[in-house]
């Protein structure tokens, strides 16, 4: 992960539990722990918008980024999964052993297997930096959608009954 990067995700961070505490406060529980706590509701339409929007990143997250290369008589499968971040990955090494002779392969009842290595990896930080990150747009479409919602939902302005 590149520092510039990383300064990005850490200013990201920090700027959303600003905002989670500006929400805190704007409730009234930072001043008075007299007043009843206020359910978290919200309307139907912002639970479809953010069922769909957890469908699109789980995609994202889940489909493989895949690599192959051949160098010689090795063969090497790449798989990385995860977005933004690649968190996990699988490597898959194919070595095949040269045959002694023409002859020997064509004669012999063996037969030459290649040599497998398989590699897994997951990285503990990247996977942290992409809940972060799913957290982050989860809560913004939320927010974004309630206002959306209560702009659109304005009440007209009453006539005068004179």
């Amino acid at each position: 992960m590149h520092f510039s990067s990383f300064v990005f995700i850490v200013f990201v961070l920090l700027w959303y539990v600003r905002q989670m505490w500006i929400d805190f406060e704007g409730l009234g529980f930072a001043r008075e722990f007299t007043k009843e706590k206020k359910r978290t509701q919200f309307h139907l339409s912002t639970g479809l918008v953010l069922m769909f929007t957890i469908g699109v990143l789980m995609w994202i997250n889940f489909t493989p980024d895949s690599d192959k290369w051949t160098t010689g008589q090795t063969t090497t499968f790449v798989r990385d999964y995860g977005w933004p971040f690649n968190s996990y990955r699988t490597e898959e090494t194919q070595h095949w052993p040269p045959a002694p002779s023409i002859l020997w392969s064509l004669f012999s009842n063996q037969s030459t297997k290649p040599v497998v290595v398989s590699e897994r990896t997951l990285s503990y930080v990247a996977l942290f930096f992409n809940i972060a990150a799913w957290l982050f747009i989860l809560r913004r479409v939320w927010t974004g959608w309630e206002w959306w919602l209560s702009c659109w939902r304005t009440p007209k302005q009453k006539k005068s009954p004179i």
